[in-house]
């Protein structure tokens, strides 16, 4: 019906759907307003056509009753009201509360802007005409709600254009009650109300009986309006991506043809000399992602273009206009055989959409067995998709000062602005590091530090790769280097070879697309309700897992006994583990323990390069390996996706790469010059054991990762241990946060 009759917006009432967000009907989205939790009751929802989609400046859900849309056509704004309101049998708070949200929404708009009130109002306005709103050609009968109506559309300066258009008896009425085939009662209670000012831009209003095929006691009220043409585009957060259809690759045939694809390329490539970064690797970025184009294809995810639903089929299709054309004919003749006639096509079209619907939901419990079997992660997202359902976020965001923004430039502008300014967190100071006399281990390290990449690190590297991840700004997803073979290794040999004798990077993979992601707490307009995850390129997480395979091989056996986190065969529930133990061993022998958790704020976020650098080179980290961890960080970038587009970019000049594989390694290193720093300076405060074999070890603290926990055996001890942490951590530029950093005395309680 919407594409049929060339609809742009169309406003639907008592929708009986919970929730609010995004909605789908078949081939046409919108977003909906319903009650959030009972029995499901009211609801309104607004849909639009793509060409309106893309000129959406906001949207908003009032309540279940209320729900309007802003557009931009041209130069002029448009605002599209649907509402439903309370009959006569609802009660008289429940009548002022819905006439007084409509009035203080209607007040809210500008002058500048055109509103078209649409919806089921459940008033009746008579045929009175009254100057300026209600016209001649109106129908007998008047309600309060109808009162409620004229007194509000006089004092906000607004048409009832249903009352303006001169039309047939049975084109005026838009609800009838029937039985047995007879009209009993009819009224006019749907409307198109339009702004004064927006008057003459209203062509026409009338009723299309035939439309509804007789699944509602209300008919489709139509209206037409003179707008700007052609369609503004204010903004480009709706607009469709690419995507790579990297699923395709699982069929063996496929995946040969891939390679073949492929290795005609690169048996070109490898024959030439080799040139600069940036040049080889537009050359491999052209034939993966060219290859995988065309053997898999594409998808264009976003951009408001949705599948029709899935039981919908050209059987359910044909009864449902079968049902349509005999409710035409009754309509027509209003006789007893066209009446049973037309239940008879009904009654077929509810069998037909009933057994598509079965048919549907066969297929899809099969999909997800198979899912289950082979791909748990599109299992358990579609069992996430049926519980809570689909919610649309809405692309606006509010200022530091709370001003909402809604234009697409202005929304991508502010985000860039958060995130920039959370992930450069800088302190107008250098970082001290002690442990100025630790022995050098460059020679022992030299040829981790200057050996040339091998296949089989790359080979390793990309085995350690998951599949289903999202690439990065380059769009090279991780199975076009699995199901590449040899052919992607031997020429990732040699770019990665060329990158590591330059000490250079390609741009991209010092590129991150940050996508903002709602904690599920706090204003889901406050930029602070999100956290950023980081999407960087898959290539260069290749080059990186090389690059700190060989930190990790040079530095494992320095990096001290108190870290579990990210560590080969330990983890952190090693830590608790031994924290539970050394409480009891105390708790035996009738002795307290004092504990003190200590959390640093934005950790990763606030490590100083120049000072990681000093560390990683007293490690025995240096030389090509070195400049390979450093290129990583000289020239990085990010910008931020909203929706389907990219906000500017912005450079990113502290921290460790969120989603980097290096980054946890590195912080690690980091990490041991705070804790044999902090030993040097407090040795004594923690606690000390024997072990079976009769020898001592003492502990003062445990990590994993960025977590703390100092351990001592009095008050004192613990304090001047948490005061010598964290003057380490300051000279290290980390931070520690005291509300979230906690103390815990373990003692046995008396009596």
């Amino acid at each position: 019906m919407f594409g049929r009759r060339g609809m742009s917006v169309l406003a639907l009432s008592e929708t009986k759907m919970k929730g609010k967000g995004e909605c789908v009907f078949g081939s046409v989205s919108g977003r909906m307003s319903g009650v959030e939790s009972g029995r499901a009751r009211e609801g309104v929802a607004l849909l639009v056509s793509c060409e309106v989609r893309r000129c959406v400046v906001e949207w908003k859900e009032v309540s279940p009753r209320l729900i309007w849309v802003k557009v931009k056509f041209r130069k002029e704004l448009w605002v599209f009201v649907s509402a439903y309101g309370p009959g006569s049998e609802r009660n008289e708070e429940e009548r002022v509360t819905f006439w007084n949200d409509l009035d203080e929404c209607l007040q809210g708009f500008g002058a500048n802007v055109n509103v078209v009130l649409m919806g089921d109002l459940n008033a009746r306005v008579g045929d009175e005409k009254i100057e300026g709103v209600v016209g001649v050609h109106g129908v007998p009968g008047k309600n309060d709600n109808g009162e409620r109506l004229i007194g509000m559309c006089t004092e906000r300066e607004m048409v009832i254009g249903n009352t303006w258009f001169r039309k047939k008896e049975i084109h005026k009425y838009t609800w009838v009650r029937q039985s047995g085939g007879r009209v009993i009662d009819k009224a006019l209670m749907d409307y198109v109300v339009v702004s004064k000012v927006a008057s003459s831009r209203l062509l026409d209003v009338s009723v299309r009986r035939g439309e509804c095929g007789g699944m509602s006691d209300h008919y489709l009220v139509e209206g037409r309006l003179r707008v700007g043409m052609p369609w503004a585009r204010s903004r480009k957060i709706g607009e469709a991506r690419k995507v790579l259809r990297v699923s395709v690759l699982k069929n063996r045939d496929k995946m040969g043809e891939y390679q073949r694809e492929l290795g005609g390329k690169w048996n070109m490539v490898k024959e030439q000399m080799v040139v600069g970064v940036e040049e080889e690797w537009q050359q491999f970025k052209s034939a993966v992602v060219g290859s995988a184009e065309e053997v898999c294809g594409v998808r264009r995810v976003g951009g408001g273009l949705r599948k029709g639903s899935e039981w919908w089929c050209e059987d359910v299709r044909l009864a449902v206009a079968e049902k349509r054309c005999a409710y035409e004919v009754w309509l027509q003749r209003k006789d007893r055989e066209s009446y049973e006639c037309y239940k008879e096509k009904k009654r077929d079209a509810k069998r037909a959409v009933r057994e598509a619907r079965a048919a549907a939901d066969e297929r899809w419990g099969r999909q997800l067995t198979d899912n289950f079997r082979e791909n748990k992660k599109m299992f358990w997202k579609e069992v996430k998709r049926v519980r809570k359902g689909v919610s649309g976020r809405e692309e606006k965001v509010k200022t530091e000062h709370g001003r909402m923004l809604n234009e697409g430039n202005a929304v991508r502008k502010r985000w860039a602005e958060y995130f920039e300014r959370l992930l450069n967190v800088e302190e107008d100071r250098d970082a001290v590091i002690g442990m100025d006399g630790r022995e050098s281990r460059l020679n022992v390290l030299e040829e981790l530090n200057e050996a040339l990449i091998t296949g089989e690190e790359v080979e390793q590297a990309v085995g350690k790769l998951k599949v289903g991840k999202a690439a990065g700004v380059d769009g090279c997803a991780v199975e076009c280097l699995k199901c590449g073979g040899a052919i992607v290794i031997e020429w990732l040999v040699r770019l990665l070879n060329v990158c590591f004798a330059n000490g250079q990077l390609p741009l991209d993979w010092m590129s991150a697309c940050v996508v903002p992601l709602y904690k599920g707490k706090g204003d889901k307009y406050e930029c602070g309700s999100f956290r950023g995850i980081s999407l960087l390129s898959v290539v260069g997480k290749v080059y990186g897992r090389v690059l700190i395979n060989r930190v990790v091989e040079g530095t494992e056996c320095m990096i001290g006994e108190e870290q579990c986190g990210f560590r080969r065969g330990r983890g952190c529930v090693d830590q608790v583990f031994v924290v539970r133990q050394v409480c009891e061993k105390f708790l035996a022998k009738g002795r307290e323990v004092f504990w003190a958790f200590m959390d640093l704020e934005k950790a990763y976020d606030r490590i100083d390069r120049e000072a990681l650098w000093v560390v990683l080179s007293m490690y025995g980290i240096d030389g090509r390996l070195l400049e390979g961890v450093k290129s990583f960080y000289r020239n990085s970038r990010a910008c931020v996706r909203v929706g389907n587009s990219m906000s500017e970019w912005f450079p990113v000049r502290v921290g460790l790469h969120q989603g980097c594989v290096m980054s946890p390694w590195l912080f690690n290193v980091y990490m041991d010059g705070v804790v044999k720093e902090v030993n040097e300076r407090v040795s004594g405060t923690g606690v000390s054991m024997i072990n079976t074999d009769g020898s001592e070890w003492s502990v003062n603290q445990l990590l994993f990762a960025d977590d703390t926990a100092l351990v001592a055996v009095s008050e004192e001890n613990l304090a001047r241990l948490v005061e010598e942490f964290g003057r380490v951590c300051d000279r290290r530029k980390l931070r520690v946060n005291v509300e979230k950093s906690k103390v815990m005395r373990c003692t046995r309680l008396k009596g």
